[in-house]
């Protein structure tokens, strides 16, 4: 894996596609391709985006608690990560911030992140 950082795959089931525990990979400029939501009894949201060396960066938070997705684009049309910043919100809970370069903010709350990347050209 190449992000930067310390990052380090969990030791579980997942390690084979390079799950990152909360370091959270280098995103500027990378691509966001689409936002899904599983709901269920618990909520799950994954974020896709493409980086420039092709590789896709895999964004799954779990036991989501709270979702704001704007699309306004106060300045002007863009689908780049401009960035992307994750503060603790509770004892277990995570609150991640997209940063589109459109302007746009996007901010999910929930208890478990997971990062992944796939197509690793390293």
């Amino acid at each position: 894996m190449a992000c930067g950082g310390n990052e380090s795959p969990k030791d579980d089931a997942d390690s084979h596609r390079g799950w990152i525990a909360m370091n959270i990979p280098d995103l500027h400029d990378a691509t966001l391709l689409d936002l899904s939501l599983q709901w269920g009894k618990t909520a799950t949201l994954t974020a896709r985006f493409r980086r420039g060396d092709r590789s896709v960066v895999l964004l799954n938070l779990s036991d989501l608690k709270l979702l704001h997705c704007p699309h306004e684009s106060p300045w002007g049309p863009s689908v780049s990560v401009n960035d992307v910043r994750s503060t603790p919100r509770g004892r277990a809970g995570h609150r991640i911030e997209i940063e589109l370069q459109s302007g746009d903010t996007i901010l999910v709350e929930g208890d478990a992140v997971e990062w992944a990347i796939e197509g690793d050209p390293t």
